[in-house]
């Protein structure tokens, strides 16, 4: 299948720790590219308290040492050589290269994960058993991941543990937490209690196959296709409170949405465009004809997306950069501090400076990575071909 086809198919932001992965030195791009194929292989971990996950995983990990400290650890009082650290402050140098609990740098710890090369590697939360159990949205609240797969809303513990189904959904495509409700959208617009309990749709309208959504203080939104001839593609707009509910026939292939005070901005194949979001009138002075992607960030006033490389565009003046080419086919979050960008074809994860001139490898864990969430600790992530839920430290 095309990757443009296949991004339609797989496509359907809590502060950061430091621009690195915790306190690890990493190498640079022009050395990460020039040590290619000599790092250390890894493996993806799996939860040991529980869940669907396996043992172990065969999937390929982050290839490539990060630099290490070569001095003291805790105290700093024993010299070390290069490469290890006194982390427990009783005069005994070890590696930095392979200890779960001070992998690169003393205290980083990879809350469950192997330590390869001096980098922590994912760990599995959980793992589809089924045919399509793909994962394709995930969000969190302090405690839990919410994620849509298997025909199922689900939860399961940041920390690890055995999953809850919220409601069986066959369509479920994206999700994002608000308030007490996760907010999902299949054939519509739905809701269902963090807790549990029983879900509550938000729109009427049917026999549409929902794409993107975002939520806001007053309205849950979405976009949608058709199953029915001529296809239409839809706008959703549903009031939280269930007193009224639009849905606008946008005329263009669109899969992602996001939305701030003014505006509802929506992108896909058909291109980037924005409507007002009282009116829903589109805004003619603001447009684009670049493929608009199925992740929308916005940041200080710019809008982010993937379509073909990485876009930064103003949303005062509606002007447009071209950051990154060789980023494109994945999906892009920001934690405030910069932005996450996963390449699904690749499978690599990359921290991405917002002005696009600093790019950082963090995961490498084979083709199928897409969605990704973070919080202060972690970073969150679908493996569409694995059928998985991964939990990496930062």
């Amino acid at each position: 299948m095309p990757s443009s086809l296949r991004r339609n198919v797989h496509a359907v932001a809590l502060a950061s720790s430091a621009w690195a992965l915790a306190a690890c030195s990493t190498l640079s791009l022009d050395e990460l590219q020039a040590s290619a194929g000599t790092g250390a292989g890894g493996g993806v971990s799996s939860a040991s308290t529980g869940g669907a996950g396996p043992a172990s995983s065969t999937t390929v990990g982050s290839g490539g040492a990060a630099s290490t400290v070569g001095v003291g650890g805790a105290g700093g009082a024993t010299p070390c050589p290069e490469g290890q650290a006194d982390c427990d402050g009783d005069g005994v140098c070890a590696p930095l290269s392979d200890d779960p609990s001070h992998c690169g740098a003393c205290g980083h710890d990879c809350l469950g994960g192997d330590c390869q090369g001096a980098r922590c590697q994912p760990v599995v939360l959980w793992e589809g058993t089924i045919e399509g159990g793909h994962v394709t949205g995930i969000d969190i609240d302090a405690e839990h991941v919410f994620f849509c797969s298997s025909g199922a809303v689900r939860r399961v513990p940041k920390t690890g543990g055995e999953p809850l189904v919220l409601h069986d959904e066959a369509t479920c495509t994206r999700i994002e937490v608000d308030g007490p409700h996760a907010y999902y959208s299949w054939g519509g617009i739905s809701r269902v209690p963090l807790a549990g309990g029983l879900p509550e749709s938000l729109t009427a309208i049917q026999d549409v196959n929902g794409r993107g959504i975002a939520v806001d203080a007053t309205h849950a939104w979405a976009v949608a296709q058709s199953y029915l001839d001529p296809f239409p593609y839809y706008l959703l707009r549903a009031a939280r409170d269930g007193s009224a509910q639009e849905a606008i026939d946008l005329g263009r292939d669109v899969w992602g949405v996001t939305v701030d005070d003014s505006w509802v901005y929506v992108g896909g194949l058909g291109g980037l465009y924005r409507l007002d979001k009282v009116t829903l009138d589109v805004d003619d002075s603001f447009a684009s004809p670049n493929d608009g992607g199925s992740a929308l960030v916005l940041h200080d006033g710019r809008l982010f997306y993937l379509g073909a490389g990485l876009w930064s565009v103003d949303v005062a003046t509606g002007e447009e950069t071209l950051l990154r080419p060789e980023l494109s086919n994945g999906q892009v979050s920001t934690d405030g501090t910069s932005l996450l960008v996963t390449l699904f074809d690749e499978g690599t994860l990359w921290r991405v400076s917002f002005d696009g001139s600093e790019k950082e490898l963090l995961a490498d864990v084979g083709p199928g990575l897409d969605v990704v969430v973070e919080d202060e600790s972690a970073i969150y992530l679908s493996h569409f071909e694995e059928q998985q839920l991964l939990k990496l430290a930062k």
